[in-house]
């Protein structure tokens, strides 16, 4: 076992003792502990309406994250290999990443309405600006010999982005989608509890009026689990992707 798993397996066994160990200091009914929630977990996946409640989950999910990534790449790129516009933007995409987005609540709903595209612009705001702003600072960051080696070679502004940009900016890259895409599935989320009448967050909001914090628990301990998911796949396909832009630098374009 690697040095990491082993942390993180500690991590684990120690965040469930303090679970456990609060659960029996305030009680069942205020904290269900792990077993309960896991076992009310087990009773939710059996029911199709739970697993339709996640389906529209991921879907509404999977099409934010595809905004999010596109635009926040995209514009990180641009931002970050124009002076002027990242000079422009970069003030407005920090106070967008800092702005509670539930602020913009009832406008949200005015335009899209109740329902999936809502959740999905929900979700997308969340996420755009920190993974922008990472891509900006990752293509400041770069030295700039390698886009004065970029222009001698002839290359045209695509594929500088595609040979050079992108690859010297990849890891920051990655960290800011994977911050981003947190946010992104935490803005979906708020969508559903606010602005729609079904998937994960649209339980929650119907369990919380009626007490009910064995299903409450057992949704979170749930979105924690995609979470976390979702961490170790992006670190898993970021790493890939390094390695593949670290062996294009080595072949040239």
């Amino acid at each position: 076992m690697s040095p990491v798993a082993r942390d993180r397996l500690i991590l684990l066994a120690l965040a469930l003792a303090l679970w456990q160990g609060l659960a029996v200091a305030y009680g069942e009914d205020a904290l269900p502990g792990p077993w309960p929630t896991l076992a009310r977990l087990g009773v939710l996946a059996r029911e199709p309406a739970f697993l339709g409640e996640i389906v529209q989950t991921l879907k509404a999910f999977g099409l934010a994250a595809l905004i999010a990534a596109g635009l926040g790449v995209g514009l990180g790129l641009w931002f970050g290999a124009s002076r002027l516009a990242g000079e422009v933007a970069e003030p407005i995409l920090v106070a967008l990443y800092a702005l509670p987005k539930v602020t913009l609540y009832p406008t949200i709903l005015l335009i899209f309405g109740i329902g999936l595209d809502a959740k999905v612009a929900f979700g997308a705001l969340h996420g755009i600006a920190p993974i922008a702003l990472f891509t900006a600072g990752g293509v400041r960051a770069i030295p700039p010999l390698f886009v004065r080696s970029a222009r001698v070679m002839g290359l045209s502004p695509a594929a500088t982005i595609r040979h050079v940009l992108a690859p010297a900016a990849a890891p920051e890259i990655m960290t800011g989608l994977r911050i981003g895409l947190a946010l992104t599935l935490l803005g979906t989320l708020v969508g559903e509890m606010f602005a729609a009448r079904s998937g994960l967050g649209y339980v929650l909001m119907q369990a919380i009026p009626r007490l009910d914090n064995a299903t409450v628990m057992a949704v979170t301990l749930l979105l924690f689990a995609a979470a976390i998911g979702l961490h170790l796949a992006l670190e898993r396909v970021g790493s890939g992707a390094l390695r593949a832009f670290a062996r294009s630098r080595h072949t040239g374009p």
